[in-house]
C-alpha cells in the first residue's frame, strides 16, 4: 500500500515524465545563450544569492524586486531589459513559464521605461498602447520619436531649399 506522500510523488514523477514526453514531440525552439546573457543571468543568481532565495526557476516576485534594486542602483533600463530578455530565454529554454509576462515584473518596468505613447495619436489609440507590454510601449515610443526627429529634419531641409530658391530667385529678377 502507497502511503500519501508516495502516491503524491508518484503522481508527480508521472505528470514530469508525461510533460518531458510531450516536450519532445513538440521539439521547441531554443534560444542560443551567449556570453552577454550569461553576464546578466549571473547578476540576477548574485543577487537572489544575497536574498537567500531561488534564481531559477524565478517566480515573478523576485523578478519584480530585482528589477526595482536594478533600478535603485542606477543601472540603465536599457541593461535591465537585455537582463529581462536573457531570463526569458533561459526559461524558454528549459520550457518554463517565463516570469516576465507577468504583472509584477511589468509593472516594474514600466516604472522604468514611463513610456507616455506617441503625441499625434488619438485618446483612443492612447488607451490601446496603455494595454501593450512596457517593452512593446518602449520600442514604439523610440520608433515615433525617431519618426518626428526625421520628419522634423526632413522639414529644415525642405525650408531651407525654399529659402535658397527664393533668394535666386531675387538675384534674378535684379
Amino acid at each position: 500500500m502507497i502511503s500519501g506522500q508516495g502516491l503524491a510523488q508518484s503522481i508527480e514523477r508521472a505528470q514530469v515524465s508525461n510533460e518531458n514526453r510531450i516536450v519532445e514531440q513538440i521539439n521547441p525552439p531554443k534560444f542560443e545563450i551567449g556570453t552577454e546573457e550569461l553576464l546578466h543571468l549571473r547578476r540576477l543568481k548574485q543577487w537572489c544569492a544575497q536574498k537567500g532565495i531561488r534564481d531559477f526557476p524565478a517566480k515573478p516576485a523576485t523578478v519584480a524586486a530585482w528589477i526595482r534594486n536594478e533600478a535603485a542602483a542606477g543601472v540603465s533600463a536599457e541593461r535591465i531589459e537585455d537582463s529581462l530578455r536573457a531570463i526569458e530565454m533561459a526559461h524558454t529554454n528549459q520550457n518554463l513559464a517565463n516570469p516576465i509576462a507577468c504583472p509584477a515584473p511589468r509593472a516594474e518596468l514600466q516604472k522604468i521605461i514611463g513610456t507616455e505613447g506617441p503625441r499625434s495619436w488619438k485618446k483612443s489609440e492612447r488607451l490601446l498602447f496603455a494595454a501593450l507590454p512596457p517593452e512593446v510601449r518602449a520600442v514604439i515610443s523610440k520608433r515615433a520619436r525617431q519618426d518626428e526627429l526625421t520628419l522634423r529634419r526632413l522639414q529644415n531641409e525642405v525650408a531651407a531649399l525654399r529659402q535658397k530658391g527664393i533668394e535666386n530667385g531675387k538675384a534674378e529678377t535684379q
